[in-house]
């Protein structure tokens, strides 16, 4: 690839053309870097911080960290991707911030579902996974990596809800199954013990 090719490439084609691997292999990679929640915890506390939201204009219009919104007829907290890593350590048993961290800087807490501006899905043990940064910005929806959400909603959904763990009153929709076929055996790894 030239310069110009790479300027207009998307994050997945120039991991694609560095490492030579397809957009399929490329999601392979970061799953099999991504750590979730065990189902066993998230059915004793699917949801950490039942009161908080992330800041998002569409649904929080001029509310700020720290604010208070109205979800639903009901107040929330808005808080920004912290507090989800808060939720995440809690989940895990480990401190993910500060001097006293027990998970390495450079590893960082998404969202499987986008739905973070609901408080049942922002702190769900089943809507959050560890990742490691470098990696992170070949999940987010701005890359345009269609193939990496379907398979790790896929796998989100066989952990969390095939035999159901949690019930959100807005469960997430159940994804395709039009996925890659190593995928329909892939076995996840979890931040946390049972």
């Amino acid at each position: 690839m030239d310069v110009p090719q790479l300027l207009s490439a998307s994050p997945l084609r120039v991991f694609e053309w560095a490492t030579g691997k397809t957009d399929a292999e490329v999601v392979r990679i970061v799953l099999n870097a991504s750590l979730f929640i065990h189902p066993s915890v998230v059915r004793r506390t699917p949801v950490m911080l039942p009161d908080c939201v992330r800041e998002s204009n569409a649904h929080h219009p001029g509310k700020k960290k720290s604010e208070v919104s109205v979800w639903e007829g009901r107040q929330v907290k808005v808080c920004d991707n912290t507090t989800a890593r808060v939720a995440f350590g809690r989940y895990i048993g480990r401190s993910m911030n500060g001097k006293n961290r027990e998970v390495a800087v450079g590893w960082e807490v998404a969202h499987i579902w986008a739905s973070v501006h609901d408080p049942e899905y922002f702190t769900a043990g089943w809507n959050m996974y560890l990742i490691p940064g470098f990696l992170r910005v070949l999940t987010e929806e701005q890359a345009q990596i269609p193939l990496f959400a379907k398979c790790l909603q896929f796998v989100a959904w066989n952990l969390f809800f095939k035999d159901p763990v949690a019930a959100p009153a807005k469960q997430p929709p159940q994804p395709s199954d039009d996925v890659p076929e190593w995928l329909l055996t892939f076995e996840p790894r979890f931040a946390s013990a049972t």
